[in-house]
């Protein structure tokens, strides 16, 4: 598929889906059917989507009927040890008839022969015959995964608190306490080192990925927000149904990835979403890290979608997992 191709791709998603399709359909993951209708509340645009895909995969199929024109198309994601099939999407009149089965094998056949052990992707819950298309082809299901959305000032705010808070002092019992020590005059400390913890914090803007970068960035517009050794891989996601719009956290990268540096991560973001003006920060988080989950739910997340992550090795799985330290989406 050519760069020319990609008008054609978006009409067929269009039909496929509905006004607007992300990786497949308004507000549905790869593999779901949806009717005409408004755009979803989670993806973007059908268009923004095919940018995207054209952008970042490393192959591309459309299938056509002569006489008709192009009827469905799957896009292919390559990442190191991992391959994504991503918008796979079929024209109504002509499903049912090996369409999406025959891109499928495409996808496939292309990954396996990229040699990556991991080959995944999403689908609706609800895509009963997309999954069951998917596991014929030898995919299983692995995990669940959450779209959770919180409003970025919020979100800042409270991961700000968070981190100027005081650990909590626990007091001994009165048998093991020990006299008070004489008071020392502490010295003087520069204004930096004497900062909270969410000032000093500082976060800078880059285009370039970090270089332990597992995935490509979505889009020309994608940027990473460097922050205290991590760095946070962001894409603003357009026209979504979040007023000001909404920035992804696509994913975070550090020596360690622990709740604590995700969190951290997801406060760079929000301030980067504050200061362009956008009033949402979306995180896609795996049903099996519910770490993440629990430690995203009292900052005002919640969540708005839902996804099946299916895979060819659900032994390889929880290993990338760990890696993304669950948080992030296979194919956008």
């Amino acid at each position: 598929m050519t760069p020319a191709d990609g008008a054609a791709a978006a009409r067929v998603l269009r039909e496929a889906f509905g006004r607007s399709a992300g990786a497949g359909g308004p507000g549905k993951p790869a593999g779901q059917a949806g009717p005409d209708g408004p755009p979803g509340p989670v993806l973007p645009s059908t268009d923004a989507c095919v940018r995207g895909w054209l952008h970042a995969a490393a192959g591309a199929w459309i299938a056509e009927l002569r006489g008709y024109g192009p009827v469905g198309v799957v896009f292919a994601v390559v990442e190191p040890g991992v391959g994504w099939i991503a918008g796979l999407g079929v024209a109504p009149p002509f499903r049912g008839a090996g369409v999406g089965g025959t891109l499928a094998d495409r996808a496939l056949q292309f990954l396996r022969g990229r040699n990556v052990p991991l080959i995944g992707l999403e689908t609706a819950p609800t895509a009963a015959a997309a999954a069951a298309l998917y596991a014929r082809r030898g995919l299983r299901v692995c995990d669940l995964t959450l779209r959770l959305r919180g409003p970025a000032a919020s979100v800042a705010a409270a991961l700000d608190d968070r981190a100027c808070r005081p650990p909590p002092q626990v007091s001994a019992p009165a048998s093991q306490r020990q006299p008070p020590a004489p008071q020392r005059r502490a010295p003087e400390t520069s204004s930096s080192s004497a900062a909270p913890a969410a000032e000093r914090c500082a976060a800078v803007v880059s285009g370039e990925p970090p270089a332990n970068f597992v995935g490509p960035l979505l889009s020309p517009q994608s940027f990473v927000v460097r922050c205290g050794g991590l760095a946070v891989v962001c894409d603003p996601v357009p026209r979504v149904a979040a007023p000001g719009g909404s920035l992804e956290v696509r994913a975070v990268h550090g020596a360690r990835l622990d709740v604590p540096a995700i969190l951290a991560g997801l406060r760079a973001a929000a301030r980067a979403a504050a200061a362009r003006g956008l009033s949402a920060l979306d995180v896609d988080a795996a049903v099996a890290d519910g770490a993440l989950v629990r430690a995203c739910a009292p900052l005002g997340f919640t969540p708005v979608a839902t996804a099946l992550r299916m895979a060819n090795a659900p032994h390889a799985y929880p290993a990338w997992l760990e890696r993304r330290g669950g948080l992030g989406r296979w194919s956008f």
